[in-house]
């Protein structure tokens, strides 16, 4: 079985989801009850439980862009707005450079 790290408490939120991620996936394979796997690997229920469920949840993974079309009519300095499912709000002016936007999406979603 691989190894997995013992403490989730300095990691950014990706990492957390990964360590959290390989203990579930450990646990799965140990035939342990989650109770035991817990207290051999010196882990907090109430955080086990928080993320056995946050994991149970699959990250939106599939991001769709739809071209927009821009009329001449829109006065400069525009906005457009875009709400995410996770409540997230981002506000694009007309100068905003597109090309920025999928990065963007992507760093929002991985908080």
């Amino acid at each position: 079985m691989e190894e997995v790290a013992s403490s989730s408490e300095e990691l950014n939120p990706k990492s957390k989801r990964e360590f959290w991620a390989s203990h579930i996936q450990a646990w799965e394979q140990s035939g342990l009850s989650q109770v035991a796997y817990c207290r051999k690997n010196d882990l907090k229920m109430h955080r086990w439980w928080y993320w056995r469920k946050r994991i149970s949840t699959p990250l939106a993974t599939d991001v769709t862009f739809v071209p927009l079309k821009f009329s001449s009519s829109h006065p400069s300095g525009s906005i457009i707005s875009v709400n995410t499912p996770n409540g997230y709000r981002i506000e694009i002016d007309n100068g905003f450079d597109f090309s920025k936007l999928r990065q963007l999406i992507t760093t929002i979603r991985g908080l």
